[in-house]
């Protein structure tokens, strides 16, 4: 099988076996590629060693990780390969602003979240030196071989160059693409990504792909807390007829952490147009005030937060979804608490419209049994072949804690 001679290790016999499962269902025309072998094993590389032979001839490989702290691991089996073959292939370990921002760092902002990041972009990138750096870099090809994060990071930073935008400057030229999922199943940043690798000419990977069956792609969630320090936003900026409505929002707080604790039950499912429509103009302005809040901080060299606006947009988007099958909120107590979120359960749907946009797609894991189960729940019920690989480990050797 050609695959082999792009396998770096000296192969085990079930990986052989694996390389061959792949290679024939792809060639007979399976859309979909379902793997459960045990940790340890090497699915990645078995993987990324059977597919080289299509990435010569055009497709890309787009690994998809649960966590951006995954993402280095093909990038470093590429390097095996090419180490081993002399092949010129290239690849990234892609991440987000959250984690690339070099203006966030120089500004002492190290808890930031990813809305936060992206508004300090958005607002300073006119005259942050390390976007525009990154018009001057004339490479657009990249460095030349595959690039993990650390050394995305390292070579921005001596170059001072934003390493985001370098990443997505190099993106066109890249045959190996590792990010997160949230770039392939999240449908309001999908567009980043794809305008730059085009889905139809790459095939997808889903590493470690148990976790979509627990995707919440829509979360959000405010706490006491959340409310607690919008209402110390409003009270500074003299905004009396907000402070009023968000002392509101305590009482109907208290009641709902009083409602959980009568029900004697973790959680309860609320409806937000009963306790937020009537407030609907309040919460717009909220919002518009969050935001003169953010400019304001962001001016005085302060993060970018307020809670206000986190407060307002997540009632406002509350109650454009609330009616809609699938979404569901819920108020629970934690740690002396109140949490409300909001859960997306439409997983099915929406990954089903998602995997149509590649030809093929691979699904690997330790964990997929029973595989059909599975591919039910995440959206695939045609046109797909499985396999499951047993454990190389002498049962003997296993030990299992349960806590």
């Amino acid at each position: 099988m050609s695959a082999m001679k792009y396998f770096p290790y000296t192969p085990r016999e079930n990986q052989i076996k694996l390389m061959n499962f792949i290679d024939t269902s792809l060639r007979r025309g399976f859309k979909y590629i379902f793997i459960q072998a045990p940790t340890g094993f090497g699915k990645t590389i078995v993987i990324l060693s059977t597919l080289i032979p299509y990435v010569l001839k055009g497709y890309r490989v787009i690994w998809a990780v649960k966590t951006g702290n995954e993402t280095d691991r093909p990038i470093e089996e590429l390097k095996e390969i090419m180490n081993k073959t002399g092949l010129v292939l290239k690849g990234i370990s892609f991440r987000g602003k959250h984690d690339m921002c070099l203006l966030a760092r120089k500004l002492g902002f190290k808890s930031l979240n990813y809305r936060e990041v992206t508004y300090l972009c958005k607002y300073s990138r006119n005259k942050c030196k390390f976007y525009e750096n990154v018009k001057y870099f004339n490479n657009d090809n990249g460095l030349g071989e595959p690039l993990t994060y650390s050394e995305i990071l390292d070579f921005c930073y001596r170059n001072n160059m934003c390493p985001y935008y370098f990443q997505r400057k190099i993106l066109p030229y890249v045959n190996v693409l590792s990010l997160s999922y949230n770039y392939i199943v999240n449908e309001k940043i999908q567009w980043s990504i794809r305008r730059l690798v085009p889905f139809n000419k790459s095939i997808l990977v889903i590493d470690e792909a148990h976790n979509l069956q627990n995707i919440n792609l829509n979360s959000d969630k405010i706490t006491e807390g959340t409310l607690e320090r919008a209402l110390e936003e409003a009270s500074e900026y003299s905004l009396r007829r907000l402070v009023k409505v968000l002392e509101g929002f305590i009482e109907i707080f208290h009641k709902l952490r009083s409602k959980i604790k009568r029900l004697n039950t973790e959680e309860i499912i609320i409806n937000p147009s009963r306790i937020a429509s009537k407030y609907l103009n309040t919460l717009l302005e909220m919002e518009k005030w969050g935001e003169i809040i953010r400019k304001d901080r962001l001016r005085e060299g302060k993060a970018p937060r307020s809670s206000l606006h986190h407060f307002a947009e997540f009632w406002l988007n509350a109650l454009e979804h609330y009616n809609e099958e699938g979404i569901t909120f819920i108020a629970s107590i934690e740690l002396g608490k109140l949490i409300i979120e909001m859960w997306d359960m439409r997983a099915s749907e929406i990954l089903s419209k998602c995997w149509l946009n590649f030809p093929y797609v691979i699904f690997c894991s330790g964990t997929l049994h029973p595989i059909d189960s599975f591919a039910e729940i995440i959206g695939v019920t045609k046109n797909y072949t499985k396999i499951e690989i047993p454990s190389h480990y002498d049962p003997s050797n296993v030990l299992v804690i349960i806590t």
